[in-house]
């Protein structure tokens, strides 16, 4: 599990570096080292690759909601959290669901 948030939180280094737009810098060893990493070529923040990496992150959060019955919002507001896990799944006979 650690080894998972360690990946995840580099990824999520990896797409801020590519994906903040132009002008914006990284500090990923901050506070042991103020080394600073900018690319001038990075995407614009409001660009194609940003949209479809929010639209594919987005349609496995419904996947995970009606497969699993799960989202991010299970801790911090279960109620809403179980309504929007009925709404996807249907009446009768979805995945792990009793009929």
């Amino acid at each position: 599990m650690w080894l998972a948030c360690f990946g995840l939180g580099w990824l999520h280094f990896l797409m801020d570096y590519l994906g903040s737009g132009p002008g914006w810098s990284l500090w990923p060893w901050w506070p042991v080292s103020m080394t600073e990493l900018q690319w001038g070529n990075a995407w614009p923040f409001f660009s194609w690759q940003n949209l479809s990496t929010f639209g594919v992150m987005l349609a496995i959060t419904f996947w995970i909601a009606w497969r699993w019955g799960r989202t991010p919002l299970e801790w911090i507001t279960p109620r809403l959290d179980d309504q929007i896990v009925r709404s996807l799944r249907p009446k009768r006979g979805g995945p792990n669901q009793i009929a």
